[in-house]
């Protein structure tokens, strides 16, 4: 990382997130919990691996593997570090009696 003492990004974390669900890590710079997540691990159920590999640790947080973004905080993303997700897409064609693709004009 190059220093850039100027670079001051934007603060967001989406109120949704902030009212901490269930889903959401608590906001680890203004709440100190007992237990500190495991990044870069297995942290109990939650996956903090990424598949980018290690990421670095900074005053506790984890910084974004890919660098400076503009912004701080978690934005709408629940947890700090990786937010895995998988959004499954299943689609099905008609087929006529020989097996072709039958299309719908219009």
């Amino acid at each position: 990382s190059v220093d850039w003492p100027e670079y001051k990004p934007v603060d967001y974390t989406a109120p949704s997130v902030l009212k901490q669900p269930p889903w959401a890590d608590l906001d680890f710079r203004t709440v100190k919990p007992d237990v500190l997540p495991k990044f870069n691990e297995l942290d109990g159920r939650i996956d903090r691996r990424s598949h980018e590999g290690m990421y670095e640790i900074v005053n506790g947080l984890p910084r974004n593997p890919k660098g400076r973004t503009g912004v701080c905080g978690r934005g709408l993303l629940g947890r700090w570090g990786p937010n895995h997700a998988a959004d499954p897409i299943v689609t099905r064609w008609l087929r006529d009696e020989s097996g072709k693709v039958v299309t719908q004009e219009g």
